[in-house]
């Protein structure tokens, strides 16, 4: 197997569930290609055209592969293509654009495929909306003390009212009252009577951000009755299941913000929100300088935003 994708995963500390999923759409690659297994791939790479010509046309028992799993393919051969910038810059540059293009209609082609009702509610619904479900949570909160009710106000509230949408992050973030504790590994959020600041270690794209909490936000006041009320008061963890008192998984976290967000329609987790996001406030004649902001708050690079998250 072409060691190429494990020298650019380990380099960049890519986490094991994408490492075998990209592994995963190497193995493919090489069927499709019919290549020998004990040579590199990357020569073929310098030929998107072709590549792509063959992704279109491969078959396994006589159908066609989705257009999820031609995506997943186009995407590691963009990840391949880092392989050629530090020596020939112009030459990563062309098959990168070629890949990044392919990408978009594959994009493009499973948004269509969407359902017209699901695709009406998304392109109706905007950060405004958002907030007022945060704030219809906390209504009802109030009325029935329910700890139910609190958990999806709090998760409404982080979803809705921080600077940035992230993505299910959250699950593994810890509270911490001292800066000494930021280890420089794992996800905290410090808290203090002057500050209060969420810091982003171990990120999918592996960059370090530190998002800070406005000290009279909405998200810090639901935050401080949750605290008092939760059940597991021992734990250091931001957010505990309403059931266990346990940790969430990613899972049980895209199932909690779902469930938050159900007023507004079905399955909104926390890409469709990521997807409001931006085109609320993305435009096309948005300056490269703030699109590099939001992307960097958001944990994107600019090219995966314009990808995955702005409307084309």
């Amino acid at each position: 197997m072409d060691n190429i994708i494990e020298k650019y995963i380990d380099s960049k500390k890519i986490k094991l569930v994408s490492k075998n999923l990209y592994i995963r759409h190497l193995r493919k690659l090489y069927d499709i290609l019919k290549y020998e297994k004990d040579k590199s791939i990357l020569l073929e790479l310098q030929t998107p055209k072709e590549i792509i010509q063959k992704i279109n046309e491969y078959k396994v028992n006589e159908k066609k592969l989705s257009d999820s799993q031609k995506k997943g393919i186009i995407t590691l051969c963009l990840i391949l293509s880092y392989s050629f910038k530090p020596n020939n810059e112009d030459l990563f540059n062309k098959i990168y654009n070629e890949y990044l293009e392919e990408a978009k209609k594959y994009n493009k082609s499973i948004d269509q495929k969407m359902s017209k009702k699901e695709k009406e509610n998304m392109s109706n619904i905007t950060i405004k909306d958002l907030k007022k479900v945060s704030t219809n949570w906390g209504r009802k909160y109030k009325k029935s003390l329910s700890h139910f009710d609190l958990f999806f106000w709090l998760i409404s509230t982080l979803y809705s009212n921080l600077s940035y949408p992230r993505r299910n992050i959250y699950k593994s973030v810890k509270i911490i009252d001292d800066e000494t504790e930021n280890d420089n590994e794992n996800n905290f959020l410090y808290m203090s009577d002057n500050k209060s600041y969420f810091i982003f270690n171990d990120t999918k794209n592996k960059t370090k951000f530190i998002l800070k909490v406005a000290k009279n936000s909405v998200f810090l006041k639901v935050l401080s009755i949750y605290l008092r009320k939760r059940n597991n008061q021992n734990s250091d963890y931001l957010l505990l299941s309403p059931y266990t008192g346990k940790p969430l998984n990613s899972s049980q976290l895209t199932k909690f913000v779902q469930e938050s967000y159900k007023s507004l329609g079905q399955n909104i987790g926390s890409s469709t929100i990521r997807k409001i996001f931006v085109s609320d406030k993305m435009k096309n004649d948005t300056p490269l300088r703030l699109r590099k902001k939001i992307s960097l708050g958001m944990g994107n690079n600019v090219k995966t935003q314009t990808l995955y998250y702005e409307k084309h």
